[in-house]
């Protein structure tokens, strides 16, 4: 019979992800290599551009960014509409809360005492 101890030692345990192939890597394409290497080639010589190569980077960064929002934009509606819809839930949440937190301190100011658990109760939007 076996001892608990020498089965956990003969115990194989996989950590890598299921289906990938032992020792092969992704390469990125010559294209993004070189593309690569080119922003890093300008990101250090930066100080050293002339104002023409500089203005034409800046250029060239500034449409692919342009071109970057468009795509997303006509791809993904749904995206950019749930993304709007977050960004103004998350303000509504921070308006409440900055709102809340300064009514409350004024009343604590007023009353001079500070009751952590009633703060809470200001942070919480008012049913319309």
């Amino acid at each position: 019979m076996v001892n608990s101890e020498e089965a956990v030692e003969e115990f194989l345990e996989h950590f890598g992800i299921k289906g990938m192939k032992w020792g092969i890597r992704n390469q990125p394409s010559k294209k993004d290599q070189k593309v690569r290497n080119k922003r890093q080639q300008i990101s250090v010589k930066r100080r050293h551009l002339e104002d023409g190569d500089l203005n034409a980077y800046i250029t060239r960064l500034n449409s692919e960014k342009k071109l970057k929002e468009l795509v997303d934009n006509d791809l993904s509606p749904g995206k950019t509409i749930a993304k709007k819809i977050m960004s103004d839930a998350g303000q509504q949440v921070a308006r409440t809360v900055v709102v809340g937190l300064g009514v409350y301190a004024i009343r604590a100011a007023i009353q001079k005492k500070f009751d952590p658990t009633e703060a809470v109760s200001y942070l919480k939007p008012k049913k319309k």
